[in-house]
């Protein structure tokens, strides 16, 4: 009895996640095309002002959910694969190994899901180096984040130091990351004339487990508005 509760509770949790990866899915199409209204909207600009930090972290909050979702659902298929090999005849096993192997690489599986969890282990405990800092440091100076470029807003600059963050850094081993905000930029904590922020910042590689919280190192952004010429002085780097 004990079994076949155990079997029905794995057979519902996974019936869950499933459909709920199924709505996440959908749900990111209803959002992608939302954010392409807006971006066609003769109201982009002011839908952006008012409603910029929901669109921004919309998305990005629901990448995190299928990440957990899929998370799930890997442990479930390692729970129940020694259920249903237990179940199904040998005829039946072979023929799943057979239509799996070259569509997904078989008995490999194993061996890049190790590898990624390795990987994804050495990520966690890397931390911003002297080289990735004074990489972002001469970046951001030719793109005039040094304190003597002009922004027409703040949220330009903030484009721009997004972009220089998704650019190549080498963490060392060979290992090549981008860089994204692990916080979700509200516009209202960059109101003001002047002012300074520092915000969390993650690891991010082509695993789509990934990014990871960087640890060590902070992104420092300080402004400053001039009113002779309308436009921004803009100082960032990581700290």
């Amino acid at each position: 009895m004990k079994t076949a509760s155990s079997q029905a509770a794995w057979a519902l949790l996974t019936e869950g996640v499933v459909s709920a990866r199924v709505e996440a899915h959908r749900l990111h199409h209803l959002i992608n095309r939302a954010v392409s209204l807006v971006e066609n909207s003769a109201e982009k600009a002011h839908i952006k002002q008012v409603a910029g930090d929901i669109l921004m972290g919309v998305p990005r909050r629901l990448d995190q959910l299928e990440r957990h979702l899929d998370r799930t659902a890997l442990a479930l298929s390692k729970m129940g694969a020694e259920f249903l090999e237990a179940r199904l005849p040998i005829s039946d096993k072979t023929e799943v190994d057979e239509a799996v192997q070259p569509s997904f690489g078989g008995g490999k599986m194993r061996t890049t899901s190790e590898d990624r969890l390795v990987h994804r282990w050495a990520l966690a405990q890397a931390n911003v180096t002297t080289k990735i800092r004074s990489e972002f440091g001469r970046r951001a100076k030719a793109h005039g984040l040094d304190g003597n470029g002009r922004f027409p807003s703040i949220g330009k600059a903030l484009n721009v130091i997004h972009s220089i963050l998704q650019e190549d850094y080498d963490l060392g081993g060979g290992v090549k990351v981008s860089m994204e905000l692990d916080d979700v930029p509200s516009g209202d904590l960059f109101r003001g004339d002047a002012g300074s922020r520092t915000l969390h910042l993650a690891f991010k590689t082509a695993d789509p487990f990934s990014p990871q919280p960087i640890r060590n190192s902070l992104l420092s952004i300080f402004w400053q508005y001039f009113k002779e010429s309308d436009k921004y002085e803009v100082l960032a780097y990581l700290s």
